[in-house]
C-alpha cells in the first residue's frame, strides 16, 4: 500500500512538473505577443470592436473618470516613501466640491492584492461603500500601494529594473501604509481616522498596527471586509503546487519583476463576454470559488478593474505565509532553500494580539482563504467578528446583496454613528439571508 502512494505520489508530481512547463511556455507566448507593437495596436482595434463604450462606459476609465460616471468628483494626491516611492492617493469628494479640512470625519480604504483603488468603486454607485461613505457624509480616502496602476514611479529607480520591484507585504504594511496614513491625517488636520481594508488592505493594517503602535493610535476603529493574515492551505491542487514550489521555479514562471502583467493583454484582446469567462473558472482553478452572489451580468465591468500589479515577491510572501502557518516577515534567506527548512532560526511572527485598536472583522462562511479561526484565538478582546454564511471572498467589494449584508452593518461601528462599542468583551455575529444574529 505504501508503495502504490509513493508511485501515486511521483505521477502527481510529474504531472505538476509538465503543467509547471506548460505554463511557462504560455507566459513566455504572452510576454512575446505583449512586446510586439503591431500585435498591441491590434488589440486595440479588437477592444474597441468588442468593448462597446455605451455597454461599458468604464471601461478603459481611470479612478477620475469612475467618479465622474457615478455623479462624484475625484482628487488625486501624491507622496514620497521613505524609499522613494511615489504613492497616489484618491479622494472621492461629492460634485459640490471637497470638504474642508477638519471638517468632517475622516475614511481611509485599502485595496486587496494585485488591486488598486478603482476595485472599491467598480460597482453601481448604490452598491459601492465610497459613494455610500460620502452619501453619509464622510471624508473619503482610497490608497494605492507601490507597483500598480497609480503607483508606478520611483524618485531613483526605473520601473523594468528588477530593483524597483524588489518588495514584499513588509514594505506595504511598515512603509506604504504608515505614509499613506500619516499624509492623509497631515492633508485633513486630524489627528485620528476610520481605517476599512479588504482583504491584503486587512493584512497591511494587521502587520503595520501590530508593529507600529504610533501608527495605530491614529486609527479610530479599523473595519477588516474578508480579513487576511494567517492564511488556509486552499483545497485546489493547483495553488497547492504554486505554494509549495521553490523559488527559483517561481521566478522561473513569472520572472522577477510584476506578477502577470500579461494580464492588461488578455483583458484588451478577449470580448466581454470570453473575459468574464476566463476570470470566473481561474478563480475556480485557483481558489474554488463559485462566485455565486454576483450577476452574472455584472460581472464583466467589475472584472475589467479587478487586477492591477504588484510584485512577484508580494506573491511570493504569501505562499510562505500559506507554507509556514505563520503570519510573519518576508523570509530573504528561503528564497532557494526548500520551502519547509528554516535552518535553525524563526522568522519574526506579526504580533496581531497586541493591536490596541478596535476591530471590527467581516467574513464569509465559504471563504476559503483566511484562518478564521486562528484570529479569533489570537486577536484581543473586543474584537467584533460577522460572518455572512454564503460569501465567498470578492463578495464583500461585489456582491449583489453586499448593502444589505455588509455595508449597513459597518456604518453603525464608524464615528458618528451613536453605536456603542464594547471592547470590554469578545462579540460575533453572523449573518444568514441578511438577517444578524448574536452568537
Amino acid at each position: 500500500m505504501f508503495k502504490f502512494v509513493r508511485s501515486l505520489t511521483g505521477v502527481v508530481w510529474i504531472f505538476e512538473v509538465c503543467f509547471a512547463i506548460l505554463l511557462l511556455l504560455m507566459q513566455g507566448i504572452a510576454k512575446l505577443l505583449w512586446r510586439i507593437s503591431l500585435l498591441d495596436s491590434f488589440s486595440s482595434y479588437i477592444a474597441g470592436f468588442f468593448h462597446d463604450p455605451a455597454r461599458l462606459p468604464d471601461y478603459d476609465a481611470d479612478f477620475i473618470e469612475m467618479a465622474r460616471n457615478r455623479g462624484y468628483s475625484a482628487e488625486q494626491h501624491y507622496l514620497v516613501t521613505s524609499d522613494g516611492y511615489v504613492l497616489c492617493l484618491h479622494r472621492l469628494t461629492p460634485l459640490s466640491g471637497a470638504p474642508e479640512p477638519g471638517s468632517r470625519e475622516v475614511v481611509f480604504l485599502q485595496h486587496g492584492l494585485m488591486q488598486c483603488s478603482e476595485s472599491w468603486i467598480a460597482s453601481e454607485r448604490d452598491n459601492a461603500l465610497p459613494c455610500m461613505l460620502v452619501d453619509h457624509g464622510y471624508d473619503v480616502w482610497l490608497g494605492n500601494n507601490r507597483g500598480n496602476r497609480y503607483s508606478q514611479k520611483h524618485m531613483t529607480v526605473k520601473r523594468i529594473d528588477d530593483k524597483f520591484w524588489d518588495f514584499s507585504l513588509d514594505h506595504l504594511a511598515t512603509i506604504d501604509l504608515p505614509a499613506s496614513i500619516e499624509y492623509v491625517t497631515d492633508f485633513c488636520k486630524v489627528s485620528q481616522l476610520s481605517y476599512i481594508g479588504f482583504s491584503q488592505g486587512t493584512a497591511q493594517a494587521f502587520a503595520c498596527f501590530s508593529k507600529l503602535p504610533d501608527v495605530a493610535d491614529k486609527i479610530k476603529v479599523f473595519i477588516a471586509l474578508a480579513p487576511t493574515s494567517r492564511v488556509v492551505m486552499h483545497k485546489t491542487h493547483l495553488i497547492n503546487m504554486l505554494t509549495g514550489s521553490k523559488a527559483w521555479l517561481l521566478y522561473t514562471l513569472f520572472g522577477r519583476q510584476a506578477m502577470l502583467p500579461e494580464s492588461l493583454f488578455w483583458r484588451r484582446t478577449l470580448s466581454v463576454e470570453q473575459f468574464t469567462w476566463l476570470i470566473d473558472n481561474c478563480l475556480h482553478l485557483l481558489f474554488d470559488w463559485k462566485v455565486a452572489n454576483i450577476s452574472q451580468h455584472r460581472k464583466a465591468p467589475l472584472y475589467f478593474h479587478l487586477y492591477s500589479m504588484t510584485s512577484v515577491r508580494t506573491i511570493m510572501h504569501w505562499f510562505q505565509i500559506a507554507r509556514g502557518k505563520r503570519f510573519q516577515m518576508f523570509d530573504e534567506n528561503n528564497l532557494e532553500s526548500e520551502a519547509e527548512l528554516y535552518q535553525g532560526y524563526v522568522l519574526p511572527a506579526y504580533p496581531i494580539d497586541r493591536i490596541r485598536t478596535k476591530m471590527a472583522l467581516f467574513y464569509g462562511g465559504l471563504d476559503n482563504l483566511p484562518d478564521i479561526a486562528w484570529m479569533k484565538e489570537t486577536l484581543p478582546k473586543g474584537t467584533r467578528f460577522t460572518c455572512v454564511d454564503n460569501y465567498e471572498h470578492l463578495d464583500f467589494l461585489w456582491a449583489d446583496s453586499v448593502v444589505k449584508n455588509v455595508y449597513e452593518h459597518l456604518l453603525p461601528l464608524l464615528p458618528r454613528s451613536h453605536h456603542a462599542y464594547e471592547p470590554e468583551k469578545a462579540v460575533s455575529h453572523q449573518i444568514a439571508n441578511g438577517h444578524a444574529t448574536v452568537d
